[in-house]
């Protein structure tokens, strides 16, 4: 048990430099086939923007994600994952694989969310070291509130909506210009693309930085193996014991001070995911 310990927090040091709030990790080489969902239509990137620490709000992290948008289905991802699993899976063997995946980019959250899949539902795929897990919601979940205000936003016309989600408030900025009632994360059901998404305290911001239309080889693909099918409440709450595990117990296991002190500060710090509660 003191080994396995040890080795977790040793990959939670050394391969996860940088982790997303929620408790996410790097992506890791998916060398299973895929099955086909969806043509992608559009190709969204969104500029994030968090405060992974509640007690440091003005220490903030940024990475990219990815919105594929098909005609009946999205997915949205890190970017650097979408990378990163791309890059691995173009490797010919193993050695090609090792070398690839030294250099490959690290990814801000691995959780892999599919909107519309199966219909009506939200599908997350989600790592719990060494675990993956996979629950689902209600796509129509929000109680979105659309307001008269309007603006631009890198010529586009928005107009701002508002909604409460996991325990903050968020407000919205949409386009009718691009047709598809989806945005980043999990969130879904206006009668546009939200270009701008931000919680009311800042914690959380998100801002459209491109829109591609995608070539015609391009499909959204999900995973073919198995994974631990869960509930949204229980992965939260598995999640979180895991985190409190290590913080609480990193002393009583066999590594050095430094390594220790390392792990148990960088899981304080990622203290504020973006959904602070389960809402359904």
């Amino acid at each position: 048990m003191k080994l396995i310990f040890n080795i977790t927090i040793f990959l939670f040091l050394f391969i996860t430099p940088s982790i997303y709030v929620n408790g996410q990790t790097r992506g890791f080489f998916d060398p299973l086939p895929s099955e086909e969902l969806d043509n992608t239509e559009l190709i969204v990137i969104y500029r994030e923007r968090i405060s992974p620490d509640s007690t440091n709000i003005q220490n903030t992290v940024e990475f990219n994600s990815i919105l594929f948008l098909g005609k009946s289905i999205s997915l949205y991802q890190c970017l650097n994952s979408h990378k990163r699993n791309k890059i691995l899976r173009e490797s010919k063997n193993i050695e090609e694989l090792r070398q690839r995946a030294m250099h490959a980019p690290v990814s801000s959250f691995s959780a892999r969310i599919f909107k519309n899949y199966p219909t009506g539902k939200i599908t997350t795929i989600d790592r719990i070291m060494p675990d993956e897990f996979i629950y689902q919601e209600d796509l129509y979940m929000l109680s979105w509130k659309i307001h008269n205000e309007k603006s631009t936003f890198k010529g586009y016309n928005i107009q701002k909506a508002s909604c409460s989600f996991g325990g903050r408030d968020w407000i919205a900025w949409f386009t009718t210009e691009i047709p598809f009632s989806d945005g980043p994360h999990k969130f879904y059901g206006l009668p546009g693309l939200i270009l701008k998404l931000y919680d009311t305290r800042k914690h959380y911001q998100f801002k459209m930085k491109s829109i591609e239309i995608a070539t015609n080889s391009q499909t959204i693909d999900f995973p073919k193996r198995k994974f631990i099918e869960t509930t949204k409440r229980d992965f939260f709450r598995a999640r979180e014991s895991f985190r409190q595990s290590i913080i609480q117990g990193s002393n009583e296991f066999l590594i050095d001070t430094h390594t220790q002190q390392v792990a148990s500060d960088n899981l304080r710090r990622n203290n504020n995911p973006l959904e602070l509660k389960v809402d359904h």
